[in-house]
Formats: structure tokens, C-alpha cells, sequence
């Protein structure tokens, strides 16, 4: 077979392993993402359900808190000392502190030293209270130096006429302890995409922070952001209180940490399986590139000179001839060469 013929089968061998390469490493590229989707699929899922349920217990929370304020607002009797029940009611609930204040804007406080006045208050808490006097419930946020939660009820009188409003403070301890059991790790946030309120935080807090304070968030927001070179999940829905969001950002490897193992552990596997193919085609290659060399030198090599072998010379002449070339051919004998051999030796007569 002409040497020639054998080159192009080689290439042929080549371009089919550099094929099947290809092809398995589209293979694994298209099984990694799969699996990192499935992984992220699972993660948002995992989130959706936690965050759901941080948003019922907030929404149920508001809810009884407005039951026990509106059950203070019908025992509430005008003639009786409004501070000393107001006093009562407050050691009664959770309710940092409970303000009555009556048509004319004046105030009453189950905190005998308190100074709040109806002058000095928002004009956000103004209107709440308003709309307490026509006879809306609300709640709302504070921010001062620590966030709050106001109710604002309306207190009826005897012939049913709204004789004022009460108000209750709460802080966000209570809300935050109920998140804190609703959700596995990562960092939550209440936010009204200008403000952000870290309730579940870990190492990585400021990192995420930073990262979602320079986003365009938005309501019902479900993505992925990087921190640290780690990819994070994040949901964003509302909170069931008036411009209040919850912002939840969690990794998979934090919240899917066995699926996240496995599914790092395949990719893996598959990345080294791949090389390893690779490798083991690559010295397959080279292995028949250099028997195919061997195996012409001992084809077309004679042995002894170093020329090319009869068989080869019988090619060469046979591609000369189809070709048309002019050329001469010399036939060169020795006769009776073994007497040299028998004077010489073989290894002499072999040199010359």
C-alpha cells in the first residue's frame, strides 16, 4: 500500500476522533447546563415556598395585631382614665406603646412621660390618622432611627359615632422571628426599593447588600446576581403592608446544599471523563502515527544500506512510468560476492 494512501487514512482516523470529541464535549456542555438549570429551578422553587411563607405569617401577624387593637378600640370608655387603659392594654400585647387621640387632636399615651404630640407628627401620619376619623383602618412604617409598624384604628363612641382613633407602635422584632423561621439561611430584606431592612443576614450580607442596592429591583423579581464569583438566587414579592416588599437572596449551594454537592460532583466527573477521552484518543493518535512510521521504514527501508527497500524501488518506478518522466535505469551486480564474504567476513562484506 502506497504511504500516501496511509496519510489519508490517518487523517481520515484524525478528523473522526476530532469529531467524536466534539461531539462529546457538546454533550457534556449540554448536561452540565441542564443540570445547573434543574439546580436553579429547584432553588427557585425552594425560595418561592419560603418566601410565601414569610408573607402569610407577616399578613397574618398584621392581622391579629389590628384584632387585638380594634378589641382595645370597643372596650375603650372616654369617661374612664384613658391613660391608666391604655397603660393596661399595653402590658396586655406586644404593642410598644398605644396613643388615643380624640376628634379635637388631643392626645392620650399609655407611656405617662411620653411627649408626643399630634403637631409634631408626619404628615403621612396625619392623613393615616384622618382616614382613621372617617373611619379606615391602616398600617404603616416608621422610619426613625429604628423601623416600626403603626396601627391606626378607629374608636367608636356610644351611639356608634367615631369619637376618635387609636394607634399602637410595634417594632419589627416580632415579624423578623417569625422570617427568621420561615426561611433556610441567606438574606432577607423588608425594602421599599430605596431602603433595605436585613433581617436574615450571614457573612456574605454586605457583599449582597451592595449588590442589590445598585439593581433595578422591582416587584415579583426572580433572577440570579453574582457575589463573590457565586451565583445567588433572588425573589422579590410584597409584604401585604402599604410600600413594604421582602427582598430574599439565597445561593443553592446554601439552600440545595445535597443537590448542589451532587450536582457539582457529575459536572465534575463528566469534565474529567471528557479530558480523560481526550487523552487517551490524543496517545491513540500518536501511537498509530508513529507504528504507521515504523512500519513504512521497515517496508520501504532495506535494512542493510539504508536505501530504499526492492519492494519501494518497484513503486517509484512504477509512479515514474505513469507520469511520462525520462529517466535512466542502471542495474549494477556483483558476482561471486560470497567469496568476499568468506575472505572478509559478513560484517566487513556488509560495510562494503
Amino acid at each position: 500500500m502506497d504511504a500516501s494512501v496511509l496519510r489519508k487514512r490517518i487523517y481520515k482516523l484524525l478528523i473522526f476522533s476530532i469529531l467524536m470529541v466534539l461531539s462529546i464535549l457538546l454533550m457534556a456542555f449540554l448536561f452540565i447546563n441542564h443540570a445547573d438549570d434543574s439546580l436553579n429551578k429547584a432553588t427557585y422553587t425552594t425560595m418561592d415556598q419560603e418566601i410565601d411563607l414569610c408573607v402569610q405569617r407577616v399578613s397574618s401577624k398584621k392581622n391579629t395585631d389590628l384584632v387585638l387593637l380594634n378589641t382595645f378600640a370597643r372596650n375603650l370608655n372616654k369617661e374612664t382614665d384613658l391613660d391608666s387603659s391604655l397603660f393596661e392594654m399595653k402590658k396586655e400585647s406586644d404593642f410598644s406603646s398605644i396613643q388615643f387621640i380624640d376628634m379635637n387632636h388631643n392626645v392620650y399615651s399609655s407611656k405617662k412621660d411620653s411627649k408626643f404630640s399630634y403637631n409634631n407628627l408626619s404628615d403621612e401620619y396625619k392623613d393615616k390618622i384622618k382616614n382613621g376619623f372617617l373611619g379606615e383602618q391602616s398600617t404603616f412604617k416608621q422610619k426613625n432611627k429604628n423601623y416600626k409598624l403603626t396601627y391606626i384604628v378607629p374608636v367608636y363612641g356610644n351611639e356608634n359615632q367615631i369619637v376618635g382613633v387609636l394607634c399602637a407602635d410595634s417594632s419589627l422584632k416580632p415579624y423578623t422571628d417569625l422570617m427568621r423561621k420561615s426561611i433556610s439561611g441567606g438574606n432577607l430584606y423588608i425594602t421599599d426599593f430605596k431602603d433595605f431592612y436585613g433581617i436574615q443576614k450571614n457573612l456574605e450580607s454586605n457583599e449582597v447588600l451592595a449588590v442589590i442596592k445598585n439593581m433595578n429591583l422591582s416587584e415579583n423579581v426572580n433572577g440570579l446576581i453574582g457575589v463573590k464569583g457565586q451565583e445567588h438566587g433572588i425573589v422579590v414579592k410584597k409584604i401585604g403592608i402599604q410600600g413594604w416588599y421582602l427582598c430574599y437572596v439565597n445561593s443553592a449551594k446554601s439552600l440545595n446544599y445535597s443537590m448542589y454537592v451532587m450536582s457539582r460532583t457529575t459536572n465534575y466527573v463528566l469534565m474529567l471523563f471528557v479530558i480523560v477521552v481526550i487523552l487517551l484518543l490524543w496517545i491513540a493518535y500518536r501511537m498509530m502515527v508513529k507504528n504507521n512510521e515504523e512500519m513504512e521504514k521497515l517496508a520501504y527501508t532495506d535494512q542493510l544500506t539504508g536505501a530504499v527497500s526492492f519492494a519501494r524501488f518497484t513503486q517509484l518506478v512504477r509512479i515514474y512510468a505513469l507520469k511520462n518522466n525520462n529517466y535512466s535505469l542502471v542495474s549494477l551486480n556483483l558476482r561471486r560476492f560470497k567469496f568476499m564474504n568468506e575472505i572478509l567476513g559478513r560484517d566487513k562484506s556488509d560495510d562494503f
